[in-house]
């Protein structure tokens, strides 16, 4: 999902003047920023940035689709709102990759970090056993969908700031 999008923003032709090539194409492929010129590639790492975005995103993404799902299902009787868990857990993974001080231990607690949904035990007060608030819903739809947002607008801000980077080299 955010791979694509990046490769769509990460694309750019050098100018005529330009001495290392006639086009140039910047792509990203496994979190890794691909510069074509006519003489070879130049691969730029851009390290863990992306590979914790596009996990970040894909949560928010699961998040807004499971509160969508709950407010379809608030008239629904014996409903129970489902709940997306991520933050937690991937925050403990990357605090003790740290520790090891190893590029490799934290690629792969990125990597291995994922979301799950669980149906919490909640009572409901409602007759009919729904447990799902409506207000309380539309809230966090709306956080997540800011936060979703200003996340997509930082990656964008950066892979900008490496195309000015490759220009001006």
């Amino acid at each position: 999902m955010i791979l694509s999008a990046l490769n769509t923003v990460a694309c750019l032709e050098a100018s005529e003047d330009d001495e290392r090539a006639d086009t140039v194409k910047i792509t990203i492929i496994k979190n890794k920023l691909h510069v074509l010129y006519k003489k070879g590639v130049r691969t730029v790492v851009f390290g863990n940035t992306i590979s914790m975005a596009n996990k970040s995103l894909d949560y928010l993404w699961r998040k807004m689709e499971v509160v969508q799902n709950n407010l379809a299902n608030v008239d629904t009787p014996g409903y129970k709102k489902k709940t997306v868990s991520f933050e937690e857990v991937f925050n403990n993974r990357l605090r003790a990759a740290s520790m090891t001080k190893n590029d490799k231990q934290m690629k792969e607690a990125i990597s291995g970090a994922d979301y799950f949904v669980y149906t919490p035990y909640d009572s409901s007060a409602r007759v009919d056993e729904n447990n799902v608030n409506a207000d309380v819903e539309e809230t966090e739809m709306a956080r997540t969908s800011l936060h979703y947002r200003y996340l997509l607008q930082t990656v964008t801000a950066d892979v900008k700031r490496y195309q000015s980077a490759i220009k001006a080299q």
